[in-house]
């Protein structure tokens, strides 16, 4: 059984006037394999559409006055071709944001893992792993994860808390020193 991805891949070659091959074709059609008997069992719309829409196409290159394209059809072949080329732009995009979505819930996953957190952090009462308890400190984290996400922060606040400190010191000390002085 050819999958819809591949059908309508090679219905597309078709429109561009190449054979499964790549190589240009008088007659493309004659050259399918029986899509008629494939496309019966496919429940696609846009396929049919689109392979209706190549029955038309090679019927009017035929030659026969009868296959005649009229001027509205050629219009609607053009529509055609432009719904399929934004059916495909839409299709990549939806496999990139799909591929970002994984990379951002494997990313959630793993900070909850930093923190010791279920990775709905507690916010889903439905959750079946935490019954939305699972906040930071729910279970037992994990120490890898922990070190590449955690410690850098802690590290951080660490550096300024001792900048702060050092500030602190040295601002009392003039003070005391300008105290001293106006005491004198």
């Amino acid at each position: 059984m050819i999958s819809n991805s591949a059908l309508k891949n090679q219905l597309l070659a078709q429109m561009m006037g190449k054979d499964f091959q790549g190589r240009t074709s008088e007659s493309n059609m004659a050259n399918l394999p029986d899509l008629d008997q494939m496309m019966a069992s496919v429940e696609d719309p846009k396929l049919k559409m689109l392979y209706n829409f190549m029955k038309l196409k090679s019927a009017g290159t035929s030659g026969g006055k009868e296959n005649y394209i009229k001027p509205e059809q050629k219009s609607a072949a053009r529509h055609v071709k432009v719904c399929l080329t934004k059916i495909q732009e839409l299709e990549e995009k939806e496999n990139m944001l799909n591929a970002r979505l994984s990379f951002s819930n494997d990313m959630l996953s793993r900070l909850a893992s930093a923190l010791g957190a279920c990775s709905c952090f507690g916010t889903d009462p439905q959750c079946t792993s935490c019954s939305g308890q699972g906040r930071a400190g729910f279970t037992t984290y994990d120490p890898m994860a922990f070190n590449e996400f955690v410690m850098p922060l802690m590290h951080k606040i660490s550096e300024t808390d001792q900048a702060h400190s050092n500030e602190a010191t040295e601002s009392a000390e003039k003070k005391a020193a300008t105290h001293s002085e106006a005491i004198q």
